[in-house]
């Protein structure tokens, strides 16, 4: 069958989106998307965290419940790591009496739902798309940072292997689709670049037939 086209983001819009949300007021909403997509994971993954699931000792990861009740654990880049150490702080979430509470709650302090997730996102994408809407799909959504996290990994050349296990795919052929988009683009970049070579906009002089005799 044909390939339908992910649409997804590349980090320049990633980091156009994020830089809509004000880090004071909009902490909780930094830290969610942040982790979103440094880590790749579900939003039915993410509303599900709890305190007891975020490790913050060496290494730092999370443990995230994902489809069909499979563990797995996923790494946390250090910049997570102090963005979550910075939001929780003001939480609470770590406190011995809280680790069953979610990570992330919405504004009447429950667990988020993923209509919740979608509006906020959506606001932020919004906003960015109003400033260059060449960097930000129409339909942002949680599901398209997933996919903007499988891209940027797998254009950054990480193994499919490790790409299927962080993202919790149930197969590697879930993960192909993503290398088959990323070749596809290598592809055209090259074309794009060798069509400047062989079709020079100067004409090549013409070497002169050469001269019997001479």
């Amino acid at each position: 069958g044909q390939q339908k086209e992910i649409s997804y983001l590349k980090p320049e819009g990633i980091n156009l989106l994020l830089g809509q949300i004000n880090r004071a007021t909009g902490q909780r909403d930094y830290a969610m998307f942040f982790l979103m997509y440094t880590t790749g994971i579900r939003v039915s993954e993410l509303i599900q965290i709890k305190g007891r699931d975020v490790s913050m000792n060496h290494p730092r990861h999370l443990v995230i419940h994902g489809k069909g009740g499979k563990k797995r654990h996923v790494p946390m880049i250090k910049q997570l790591g102090k963005v979550l150490a910075e939001y929780t702080s003001k939480t609470g979430v770590f406190l011995p009496h809280n680790l069953e509470r979610p990570l992330f709650t919405n504004h009447s302090g429950n667990q988020f739902t993923r209509q919740g997730i979608n509006h906020l996102l959506r606001k932020y994408a919004n906003m960015a798309r109003s400033l260059n809407p060449s960097l930000i799909p129409a339909d942002t959504s949680p599901h398209k940072l997933r996919h903007s996290t499988a891209m940027a990994l797998v254009d950054g050349g990480t193994e499919l292997i490790v790409v299927r296990d962080l993202l919790g795919h149930a197969s590697v052929q879930t993960t192909e689709i993503y290398a088959k988009l990323s070749n596809h683009r290598k592809r055209e970049a090259i074309e794009g670049a060798s069509q400047k070579i062989v079709d020079p906009e100067e004409p090549l002089p013409r070497t002169l037939p050469c001269e019997e005799g001479v």
